[in-house]
């Protein structure tokens, strides 16, 4: 019997140090395949340096998911050759995947065509702002930083991925975390104004999702970048218990129906304006406020009724089952855009040409494995 209970108790220590060395769960939206080894020549001494500048490895997020563009060659006419990287994106119904294509440089921006159009323009010294649009007219963005290539080809990617706008983190008015030790924070993101003079808030928030799409952050960037150009700061704000803010989703407490559709929301109305006040009261305070200021620093934070009988709680109420009727739809339009689009015979022959150089779970190269995130 003893030596059972050794032989269990080595196995138990065997399994258990096992279990310790296992990485921990990587979250497949987070994985950004890439080819084994770049192509990378420097641009020659005839290529215009504003062409030139594209040249190197780009980091970044489109539509909020990651994405990596490597600008491999330069030539003196425009043209480029680079690799095109994505992650698996849940909400758009997009596999991870990379493959190596052509791109154009002309006027400062660096376009590649097919199943959208995909332009990179500068925004600031190493910093580039996309935009993709699709052939039905609809358009997403995001921003790109530069990074070292031979260390993404090694497998490296960032811990933390650059974003649209800055990070900001909202302490609530009233909901305190579970030990009442400080209020919960409520995760944001901030767009200071284009100029040096102060200017007006624009406060975005998003509606209403289920099941994984409830942990996913919005930027709003390319609403955000609209507003921003005709001089507005922005502010995006994820309400308690959605993307990484804490808490716990008020939506629970709307009613609905047995399809998931929302018929009552009285229950959980005074929550998400209570998330909004404490946003509110956020843009007045003087910490906020930046060089550029956005506003006046003694502004009063603008108060909201949480009475449901009352007019204006019933109006944004009104408001927010409308913007969850239009996030359903912008989300069943996605998706079929993609299929109609991927679908068509153009871009049938453009991922026939392609076959032999994409890269998906595997890379093609080499046949390594997808690599996971390691700090850059």
């Amino acid at each position: 019997m003893r030596g059972l209970l050794l032989v269990f108790s080595v196995l138990s220590s065997i399994l258990t140090h096992d279990a310790q060395a296992q990485l921990a769960t990587v979250d497949p939206e987070s994985i950004v395949p890439l080819p084994c080894k770049f192509d990378m020549e420097t641009p020659a001494p005839d290529v215009p340096p504003e062409m030139a500048r594209f040249h190197g490895a780009w980091v970044g997020t489109w539509h909020d998911d990651r994405h990596i563009l490597v600008v491999e060659r330069v030539k003196p006419d425009g043209h480029a050759s680079v690799v095109f990287a994505q992650a698996d994106s849940a909400f758009y119904n997009m596999n991870r995947e990379w493959w190596r294509d052509q791109a154009t440089i002309a006027d400062g921006v660096l376009t590649m065509t097919g199943f959208r159009t995909f332009r990179y323009a500068f925004d600031g010294q190493d910093r580039l702002y996309l935009t993709a649009a699709l052939k039905s007219g609809g358009v997403t963005s995001g921003i790109l930083v530069r990074t070292d290539a031979a260390r993404l080809a090694a497998g490296d990617r960032p811990i933390d991925w650059p974003w649209p706008g800055e990070r900001a983190w909202i302490p609530h008015l009233s909901v305190r975390t579970p030990d009442g030790a400080r209020p919960i924070l409520l995760e944001a993101t901030f767009y200071p104004p284009a100029g040096p003079d102060p200017a007006p808030l624009a406060i975005f928030t998003h509606g209403s999702d289920v099941g994984r799409n409830q942990l996913r952050t919005w930027s709003f960037s390319t609403e955000a970048h609209w507003l921003r150009d005709n001089g507005f700061a922005v502010l995006a704000v994820m309400r308690r218990g959605r993307g990484r803010s804490e808490g716990i989703n008020g939506e629970e407490d709307f009613g609905r129906d047995h399809e998931g559709s929302l018929i009552d929301v009285s229950a959980g109305i005074a929550q998400a304006i209570e998330d909004l006040e404490s946003a509110i009261a956020f843009y007045g305070r003087p910490e906020f406020q930046s060089p550029k200021s956005i506003g006046n620093p003694n502004a009063i934070p603008i108060q909201i009724s949480a009475d449901p009988n009352d007019a204006e709680v019933q109006e944004i109420g009104a408001f927010l089952r409308v913007l969850n009727a239009l996030e359903n739809i912008r989300s069943s339009i996605n998706v079929a855009e993609r299929g109609r689009t991927m679908a068509s015979e153009a871009d049938a022959h453009d991922l026939h040409r392609r076959k032999g150089e994409r890269g998906q779970r595997q890379c093609e190269d080499c046949g390594t494995p997808d690599s996971v995130e390691s700090p850059i």
